[in-house]
């Protein structure tokens, strides 16, 4: 956070898809302990925003973090309780029972 405060650094046009790329191939290959499949979809259009040189780091630290957190609920058997919250991050309640339904059986 310093580091961030301290600098100056101004936004650039960048495109969002080629750093989420690195990102994903940079935990792939270095961070993780874990064999690791990650798919995503998206439309044809190009993800243009504004941004400096943490983007990536920002993308790394949330995959990391994800996965460590992941990693921690299967080791203690929480597995469907860290599948549980992350639906109810992105569902309706109707959908996440729907999906647990899903998970329990296989």
């Amino acid at each position: 956070m310093v580091e961030i405060e301290a600098s100056r650094h101004t936004l650039q046009i960048v495109e969002l898809l080629p750093v989420l790329m690195q990102a994903i191939k940079i935990v792939k290959q270095n961070k993780i302990d874990m064999e690791i499949d990650i798919k995503f979809e998206f439309s044809d259009e190009n993800y243009i925003i504004k941004a400096d040189e943490f983007l990536i780091d920002i993308f790394e630290n949330i995959l990391v973090n994800y996965l460590k957190r992941m990693r921690e609920a299967i080791d203690s058997g929480n597995i469907e309780k860290f599948l549980k919250d992350q639906l109810i991050d992105h569902s309706d309640k109707e959908d996440v029972e729907k999906k647990l339904a899903i998970i329990r059986e296989l």
